[in-house]
């Protein structure tokens, strides 16, 4: 089942970049007619990032699957990060956030054209300069929500209410922490942060809901709670 779902998502990645791609070269196409000569080594440039990283996982599961080795997966290597994983996901975050406006107002557009309302090629161009302007936005947005949540730590309050709640859970606080990723890029003063923040809070009970390590086991780290009513969180990266 999980190799069925990890080649839906490997396919899935591969499709949305085939048809970034050619959306957004449809759109400079009919927006700047000038760039259609540089438009095919900058398509090609762009599906090489985007499809790098599903291409090689496509490769680990059939090497997994054929070899059976003990451990499969990437190399840890900074050489590799910087040449394939950052770009990807850098890319790939970029290109999945213009297509979540874009789609919908293609799909609005369409929708009008179909009822002679948008239509021409008046129109056509409007939608198009503004799928332009919907990529240039996010490419300033995208590299600056990064910056900026990779410098800041933001502590979520959900209070939950119920009638049928037990007495003794009547003002119980839990902490939730989910995605570490404790690697090379995430130092220790990083995860320092994580745990004063769970702490300043003062849960009864710390929950841990995954992804503790990007991927090398020496980032490993070590999770304790004590502390009676009280729960303190302790971590010390390994």
């Amino acid at each position: 089942m999980w190799i069925a779902i990890l080649f839906a998502g490997l396919f899935f990645f591969i499709a949305h970049a085939v048809f970034f791609s050619a959306r957004v070269t449809r759109a400079l196409e009919i927006v700047v007619p000038r760039s259609r000569p540089l438009l095919r080594p900058l398509r090609l440039a762009y599906l090489l990032v985007a499809c790098s990283l599903p291409v090689l996982m496509l490769g680990y599961v059939v090497y997994a699957l054929i070899a059976r080795p003990e451990t499969i997966g990437p190399p840890d290597s900074r050489i590799y990060d910087y040449l394939v994983e950052v770009p990807f996901w850098l890319v790939t975050i970029y290109s999945l956030q213009c297509s979540l406006l874009i789609v919908p107002l293609d799909l609005v557009h369409l929708g009008l054209a179909r009822f002679g309302v948008a239509a021409g090629q008046h129109w056509r161009w409007r939608r198009n300069a503004l799928a332009l302007l919907v990529c240039a936005g996010f490419l300033v947005y995208v590299p600056a929500r990064i910056a900026i949540d990779s410098s800041e730590l933001e502590v979520r309050v959900h209070q939950y209410a119920s009638a049928d709640l037990p007495a003794d859970l009547d003002g119980f606080e839990i902490a939730l922490i989910a995605d570490m990723q404790a690697d090379q890029y995430t130092n220790v003063e990083r995860l320092a942060q994580l745990v004063d923040a769970a702490n300043r809070e003062r849960p009864d009970l710390v929950l841990i809901a995954g992804d503790m390590l990007t991927r090398a086991p020496r980032f490993k780290a070590h999770i304790g709670v004590s502390g009676g009513r009280r729960a303190r969180l302790l971590m010390l990266p390994g």
